[in-house]
């Protein structure tokens, strides 16, 4: 069997305990947390997700059986406590719901940002209302009045014109953005129009240039 799991006619074989690099007393526990060996294979650092087996079985209590969908959420530090706060408040994908931008760009409460998507604001217009200190339900009227979902563009969206750019006092953020190298921030987050504050919130919450210009743009279409 290859390393894979693929035996020579393309079928996947199941493992045995004996194909994984593990210590008797780790098998162990993967056996009392009632995984088999390929079940341990990959949640632990066979499948590149790490788990202990008491981390693993947790990710599994609440209902998630897919261990790359639980390192999504773990590697973004949600526990699996806070994973099914987040669920039950509309955010069933990490993916594709997005509960780590929510998360970090202020969002703390998962039932705040699930009341906000409720009622249809993306992420971006729900921040602008709430940086304005606008409560839901005026934010709700006055958007269905003026037909307008934002309230304003928040900095982490905004575009920055050249004199920004060039302004030397984004030396003092630039080197405040690790783990961006300042070649990055001014040749790749500057050609998106990001501002060098705003570089540094898309990066900690984990995103490439590209991933939030993509986002931001996304975002901004749906007024």
């Amino acid at each position: 069997m290859s390393e894979d799991g693929i035996d020579a006619t393309g079928r996947k074989k199941l493992r045995d305990w004996n194909d994984l690099d593990l210590p008797d007393d780790e098998i162990r526990e993967w056996k009392k947390a009632h995984f088999t060996a390929d079940g341990a294979y990959e949640w632990g650092y066979g499948g590149g997700c790490g788990f202990y087996p008491d981390q693993a079985k947790e990710w599994r209590r609440i209902g998630i059986h897919d261990p790359y969908e639980a390192d999504q959420w773990n590697s973004h530090g949600f526990t699996p406590k806070e994973t099914v706060e987040w669920a039950r408040n509309g955010f069933m994908s990490f993916s594709k719901d997005q509960p780590a931008l929510w998360r970090d760009s202020g969002f703390s409460d998962p039932s705040e940002a699930g009341a906000w998507r409720k009622a249809k604001f993306n992420h971006a217009q729900a921040l602008s209302w709430v940086e304005a200190d606008v409560d839901i339900e005026t934010a709700i009227a006055t958007s269905t009045q003026t037909g307008n979902r934002f309230h304003h563009i928040p900095e982490m969206y905004q575009w920055h014109d050249q004199r920004d750019l060039d302004n030397p006092a984004n030396d003092a953020v630039a080197v405040t953005l690790d783990p961006i190298s300042r070649y990055h921030l001014y040749h790749k987050w500057f050609q998106h129009g990001f501002s060098p504050s705003a570089a540094y919130y898309w990066a900690m919450a984990d995103y490439s240039p590209d991933q939030a210009a993509e986002l931001r743009d996304k975002y901004l279409e749906e007024k």
